[in-house]
């Protein structure tokens, strides 16, 4: 699996990379064993009024070239929305099997 980051309006340490590495790997066990590519975007909002959060996290996974499953969420800070937007992932790709499933 294939991780790339895009930031937006912030700088994000190694160490902060290195556990959004380690949460995105979880999924692994949901995707097929083909070539995956996981693009994290996370934004962080200049103008804040009314909004759940300062924080957008957005996370786009490419299954073997020809299906993509997209996930976003808000937060107050990077980890509240990437957490969010990882949970709403999970169930995206359980129902995509699910669906898979119910018409074979």
């Amino acid at each position: 699996m294939k991780i790339l980051f895009y930031f937006k309006n912030l700088e994000v340490s190694e160490i902060v990379k290195t556990f959004l590495k380690k949460q995105i790997s979880k999924i692994k066990k949901f995707l097929p064993q083909e070539e995956n590519w996981v693009e994290i975007e996370l934004k962080k909002d200049k103008e804040v009024k009314f909004k759940k959060g300062l924080f957008k996290t957005k996370i786009m996974v490419t299954i073997s070239k020809s299906k993509l499953i997209v996930a976003e969420g808000e937060g107050k800070d990077i980890f509240s929305s990437f957490s969010e937007a990882l949970d709403k992932l999970k169930r995206e790709i359980q129902n995509t099997k699910l669906l898979k499933r119910i018409r074979n």
